[in-house]
């Protein structure tokens, strides 16, 4: 650069002094900027430099640091003595495959714990966080949560958004008072137990969960039936025994798809005729109730396998029962039973009764076309003496029909249906009090023979029987003796 300069001021022949010191000081600038740019890059490639040395030396510092001092290794507990503390560690939520239950109890569908979560607390546990588990995380999400016995006093967090492959929620045996909304976010649910807690109610949002088939709330504190159960049509099971009901709504008919149904322990005294609607009921149990009378229409459920209305104070069973072609079952047993209908021996599928400790003295002789397994009458005031050989009892025998018979006979035959309070009280009092003739199946109201005998039933207790039959002119007690036992 100085000789660029020089060859500048060559030419020219400077006199003034001034001027000379004048270039000379611009030259000296121009030397000076030059040299500063370089001093700064050096100073902080230097900075960058001496960074990248430390943070070297700090990562083999702390490596050497990890090497001669490993960190301790969690020694997890075995599995059974986990489960005995009721203790679970995060790497159990989602590697347990079944979970045997804490405490032995009655199994309800599959208690496959598959997704259950830690307890963090000590001791007794008050909530549950399905959040702490980082539910975000799983790969595999549970199908099946089992959370019974747990002495929960609330549903854990987040229980509504575990998402719709859950099928089957178990909250049996805790403490629970009430049941968040959010469960109604489960659509894919199937199968949910909450027998055993302190549920006084149900969330509206349960009507949400369509897929849903069998629902347990035995053992809570519900007084009124649940307003969300009428709308949940695809129910099939439904228990809500030992509460405190005390009536059964009408609304009831739209569970058309329920197939059984137990509402036994509590305090209902009216079944409503809309049960009859139900037409794929299989199990109706309504024991340990205040009933004193059974649905007239009862005979509309045509898939009805067993019925239990034991433990209550019903007086006679409808006359209808005889169209439950299918009924397998009958305990009537500890109720105020006088008798029994004239044509239940036509349940040819039934093969156990139990009318233990009743009213009854006599037996319809129905009963001996019956292939019966159980049959158990003790406890009854039935006959212990013999009557007389072939005792008949004639009312009105060979005379001809009053009117008002007649009027019965078309009102039955024809199958017309009739209202309490539409017909004289003396029409209406004979068409309830209608019997069969055990050889023609004719209905008898005023005129027929009754005859009673003993006869012996399944292990050869000798039992009181009873027959009615038409008395008219070359009808069946001209053709068949009083009592024939030729019938087994």
């Amino acid at each position: 650069m100085l000789s660029e300069y020089n060859f500048l001021v060559e030419p020219i022949v400077l006199k003034d002094e001034s001027i000379k010191i004048s270039i000379m000081q611009g030259f000296i600038d121009d030397l000076y900027i030059v040299l500063s740019i370089h001093a700064r890059t050096t100073t902080i490639a230097l900075a960058l430099t001496g960074s990248l040395c430390a943070s070297l030396i700090l990562i083999i510092i702390g490596v050497s640091s990890l090497i001669q001092n490993p960190p301790e290794v969690h020694k997890v507990k075995p599995r059974s003595q986990r489960l005995k503390n009721r203790i679970l560690y995060p790497e159990d939520c989602f590697t347990v495959r079944r979970l045997r239950p804490i405490y032995p109890r009655q199994s309800y569908g599959r208690n496959i714990a598959e997704g259950t979560v830690t307890q963090y607390q000590s001791g007794k546990t008050d909530a549950i966080s399905l959040s702490n588990c980082g539910l975000k995380s799983i790969k595999r999400s549970p199908t099946d949560l089992n959370l019974s016995h747990l002495q929960l006093t609330a549903c854990p967090a987040r229980l509504g958004f575990l998402g719709p492959q859950l099928t089957s929620l178990n909250l049996s045996s805790n403490k629970l008072t009430e049941l968040p909304p959010e469960v109604g976010c489960l659509v894919g649910l199937k199968y949910l137990y909450l027998r055993g807690n302190q549920l006084t109610t149900l969330p509206h949002s349960l009507c949400h969960l369509n897929n849903l088939q069998a629902l347990d709330v035995q053992h809570n504190l519900f007084d009124e039936f649940p307003s969300c159960l009428p709308h949940m049509e695809g129910l099939q099971c439904l228990r809500i025994d030992s509460n405190s009901l005390t009536s059964i709504p009408a609304v009831i008919k739209s569970l058309y798809n329920l197939r059984e149904f137990s509402i036994a322990f509590n305090q209902i005294s009216h079944i409503p005729e809309e049960i009859s609607q139900l037409r794929n009921l299989q199990v109706l149990l309504l024991s340990h109730n205040m009933l004193t009378h059974v649905p007239s229409n009862l005979g509309s459920l045509k898939h009805l396998v067993k019925l239990d209305v034991s433990y209550n104070k019903i007086f006679t069973l409808p006359s209808s029962i005889v169209w439950c072609s299918r009924l397998n079952t009958l305990l009537a047993n500890h109720n105020r039973l006088v008798k029994l209908p004239e044509k239940i021996g036509h349940l040819f599928t039934l093969k156990e009764i139990n009318i233990q400790c009743n009213r009854l003295s006599y037996l319809p002789a129905s009963v001996m076309l019956m292939d019966l397994k159980v049959f158990k009458v003790t406890g009854n005031p039935l006959l212990t003496s013999a009557p007389k050989a072939n005792e008949q009892t004639c009312c009105q025998a060979w005379q001809p029909l009053k009117l008002i018979e007649l009027s019965a006979h078309v009102i039955h035959n024809q199958q017309l249906r009739w209202q309490p309070g539409s017909l004289p009280t003396e029409l209406s009092d004979l068409l309830r009090s209608v019997k069969f003739c055990i050889h023609c199946d004719r209905p008898l109201f005023i005129s027929f023979i009754q005859s009673s005998a003993f006869s012996s039933c399944l292990n050869g207790t000798q039992l009181p029987f009873y027959q009615f039959i038409c008395p008219y002119p070359n009808s069946c007690s001209f053709k068949t003796e009083y009592f024939s036992l030729d019938v087994k």
